[in-house]
C-alpha cells in the first residue's frame, strides 16, 4: 500500500481555513520514528491518539500571502447570515487526525466516500493526511465518545498541482484508504456518501458537516457542525462559496452535500479551495470555500480505488474559459467510429479541433484537424450529419463566399477528409444565414437531409447524393419571425427517432418543432420563456454524449468562455445545466 499511494511524502502543514491556533494548544510532540504501512494498523492508531492527544490537535490555519478576493456584495452583506448548529453527529462524517513535519498535531474533516474497496474517506488536500503523519480517522467523534473507532489512515491521494493559491487550489482535495479492522471494513459499519459532480456553482442548499474544535463548542465536548446555506461562485475560481457562521478552523475537509437524509447524502464538494476554504481576514468563520468536483476529482477517485500511483496521467481537460471564449462553431457528430458522439469546434483564429466524447456526457481528448489558418474563419454555419453514405458522420460548411462544401469523414489522425464542392460559390447561397442536419423524413433513417434557415425567414430541406445537394424541399414560406431565429440546431428531443429543430430566438426564447418532416412542423413546444441569458448562447449544438443513446444532449459556449451541457433533455424542458468547462 505505501508504494502504491500517492504524495506520500508529508510537507510542513499548508494554509487551512480558521482563525487561529486555539488558546490552550499543547506544545509540539517530540516526532516519533517514521512508521511503515505495516506498522500503522488500527490498534497503532488507537494507541498513538490518546485522547490527551486528540484534545490538543490544534485546527488547520489559513496563513500565507493570499490571493485577492472580489469584495462582498452590498446585497449580500445585507443577507442573513446563518449560524451552524451542534448536532450528535453522523456516522459517516468525523475527524482526520494527523502530524506534521514539526511533530505537532493537527485536525480536520474528513467524510466516508462510497467506493469498491469500501474504505475510502474524502478530505481537503491541504489536510496532509498521509503515513508519515500518523494519520487516523474517528467517524462521529464527540470527546469521550468514539462508537466507531479509531481507523488508521494507510494511504492518501491527492493531485500533485495542488497549491494553496491561484488555480491549483481548485484542487484542494485528497482521499485516503483506512486499514480493515478484523476483516470489516469502514464503511460497512457507517455506511458511505455518494461522490457526485457538482451540479451547479449556485445550488439552493446544501448540508456542511464539520468539527470545528472543542474551544469554540459550548459544551466543551468537541461536537460537529452542520448548516445547510445556499451557495454560489467564488469569482475567478472552479470553487463554490457559502456563508454561515462557525467554521473555525477544523473544519477544513468538511463535506458539501446535497440529499442528506440525516446519515449519508451526495458529496459535491469539500470545505477547501483558496487559502485552504476562506479568506484571510474579517469574520473568517463565515465565509467558505469548495473545490468544483468534475474530471479531476474522479480521475482522483479512480486512481484511489485502484491504488495508482502519481505517475499517473492527469486527468483529460477541455481547457479554460479564457480559451472557450474564441469558439465560433460546433457541430455534433460520430466522427471517430466508436459509437460515441464528438465534438468539433471552429476557432476564432481558423483552428478546427475534434473533442473525443466519452459516452458519459464529457470527453475524453482532443485532435488537432486543421491548424490556425484564414480559409476557416470565412466559416458562417456548420453542421455535422451521414451525407456521403458512410457509417461516421460528416460536415458540412456554409462559406462566406456562398460556397457549400461536404468533408465526408473527419478522423482523429489529424486532419479532415478531402473537400467536395456540394455547391460552388453563388448568390444565392449568400442568404443562407443558417444551416443543420438530422433525419428529417418519416422514418427517421440515414442519410441525413440539411435543413437551411434563408434570410427571409423560409426554410428548406436539401438531400444529398453522396456528393452535391439534390432538389429543394420548402417547408416554410419567407415570414419575419423565422428572421429572428439565431440558432437553429436538430437533435431527437421528442424521442421519437424522427428528428426536431430547436431554436434560439433572437430575445432569448427557445422553441423546440418535433419531427419535423417533409411536410413541415408538426406543433411547438417553448423551453424556455425569452430571457436576456440565452440572448447570448452561442454556438451551440445537439448530439448524443450521455448514455442514454438520444441526441439530446444540448452544449451551449457563453461569452464569458463557460461551456454548459444540458443532458437528456426533452420536448418540453432542457436536462439540468452542467458545467464543462468553467
Amino acid at each position: 500500500m505505501y508504494a502504491a499511494a500517492l504524495a506520500l511524502t508529508l510537507a510542513p502543514a499548508a494554509a487551512a481555513h480558521g482563525p487561529g491556533q486555539r488558546p490552550g494548544a499543547a506544545a509540539p510532540l517530540v516526532a516519533p520514528a517514521t512508521v511503515t504501512a505495516d506498522e500503522w494498523t488500527n490498534e497503532a492508531a488507537a494507541a498513538f491518539w490518546t485522547p490527551e492527544l486528540i484534545e490538543s490537535a490544534v485546527p488547520e490555519l489559513i496563513r500565507g500571502d493570499p490571493d485577492v478576493i472580489p469584495p462582498v456584495t452590498a446585497e449580500a452583506a445585507r443577507a442573513a447570515v446563518p449560524q451552524a448548529e451542534y448536532f450528535a453527529g453522523t456516522p459517516t462524517v468525523g475527524t482526520l487526525l494527523y502530524r506534521s513535519q514539526d511533530a505537532q498535531a493537527h485536525s480536520c474533516t474528513a467524510s466516508v466516500i462510497k467506493s469498491p474497496g469500501r474504505n475510502l474517506i474524502l478530505s481537503a488536500a491541504h489536510c496532509n493526511p498521509g503515513l508519515d503523519g500518523r494519520t487516523a480517522f474517528i467517524p462521529k467523534y464527540t470527546k469521550g465518545s468514539m462508537p466507531f473507532g479509531v481507523w488508521a489512515v494507510t494511504s492518501r491521494y491527492s493531485d500533485p498541482r495542488h497549491t494553496t493559491t491561484g488555480a491549483g487550489s481548485n484542487l484542494d482535495f485528497a482521499f485516503g484508504s483506512t486499514e480493515d479492522r478484523d476483516g470489516v471494513k469502514l464503511q460497512d459499519l457507517t455506511g458511505g456518501n455518494t461522490l457526485t459532480r457538482t451540479p451547479s456553482y449556485t445550488n439552493p442548499a446544501v448540508t456542511v458537516i464539520g468539527y470545528p474544535g472543542a474551544s469554540h463548542d459550548p459544551d466543551h465536548k468537541d461536537r460537529p457542525i452542520r448548516c445547510a446555506p445556499p451557495t454560489t461562485r467564488l469569482p475567478g475560481y472552479k470553487q463554490m462559496t457559502m456563508t454561515c457562521d462557525g467554521f473555525y478552523g477544523g473544519t477544513s475537509g468538511s463535506p458539501w452535500m446535497t440529499n442528506f437524509n440525516g446519515t449519508t447524502g451526495n458529496v459535491i464538494g469539500v470545505l477547501g479551495g483558496l487559502n485552504g476554504g476562506g479568506p484571510s481576514s474579517g469574520k473568517e468563520d463565515r465565509t467558505s470555500y469548495s473545490p468544483y468536483f468534475d474530471d479531476d476529482v474522479f480521475a482522483l477517485y479512480d486512481r484511489a480505488t485502484k491504488g495508482g500511483t502519481s505517475d499517473s496521467a492527469p486527468p483529460y481537460s477541455m481547457g479554460s474559459t479564457g480559451t472557450w471564449k474564441h469558439a465560433r462553431h460546433l457541430a455534433s457528430g460520430e466522427f471517430t467510429g466508436d459509437g460515441r458522439d464528438d465534438l468539433v469546434t471552429v476557432w476564432s483564429d481558423g483552428e478546427v479541433t475534434l473533442y473525443s466524447g466519452n459516452g458519459s456526457g464529457g470527453f475524453s481528448g482532443e485532435s488537432q484537424l486543421a491548424k490556425p489558418n484564414t480559409t476557416w474563419t470565412h466559416v458562417v454555419s456548420l453542421t455535422a450529419g451521414q451525407f456521403a453514405g458512410r457509417s461516421t458522420s460528416d460536415l458540412v460548411v456554409r462559406w462566406s463566399d456562398g460556397e457549400v462544401t461536404l468533408y465526408p469523414g473527419v478522423t482523429r489522425g489529424g486532419h479532415l477528409a478531402e473537400e467536395i464542392q456540394s455547391s460552388p460559390p453563388n448568390p444565392v447561397w449568400l442568404h443562407a444565414a443558417v444551416i443543420s442536419a438530422g433525419r428529417f423524413n418519416t422514418t427517421g433513417t440515414a442519410p441525413s437531409t440539411l435543413m437551411v434557415r434563408w434570410d427571409d425567414g423560409h426554410l428548406s430541406l436539401f438531400s444529398f447524393n453522396g456528393r452535391t445537394m439534390t432538389g429543394e424541399t420548402p417547408i416554410g414560406a419567407a415570414n419575419s419571425t423565422w428572421t429572428h431565429a439565431t440558432v437553429v440546431m436538430a437533435g431527437d428531443l421528442a424521442g421519437k427517432n424522427t428528428y426536431d429543430l430547436v431554436v434560439r430566438w433572437s430575445d432569448g426564447e427557445t422553441t423546440l418543432y418535433p419531427d419535423v418532416d417533409t411536410a413541415g412542423m408538426h406543433g411547438e413546444n417553448k423551453l424556455l420563456d425569452p430571457n436576456s441569458r440565452w440572448v447570448d448562447a452561442k454556438p451551440m449544438t445537439i448530439g448524443s454524449y450521455s448514455q442514454n443513446g438520444w441526441p439530446d444532449d444540448v452544449i451551449v459556449v457563453w461569452p464569458s468562455g463557460l461551456v454548459t451541457e444540458h443532458q437528456n433533455s426533452g420536448s418540453s424542458a432542457l436536462g439540468t445545466e452542467q458545467n464543462l468547462v468553467a
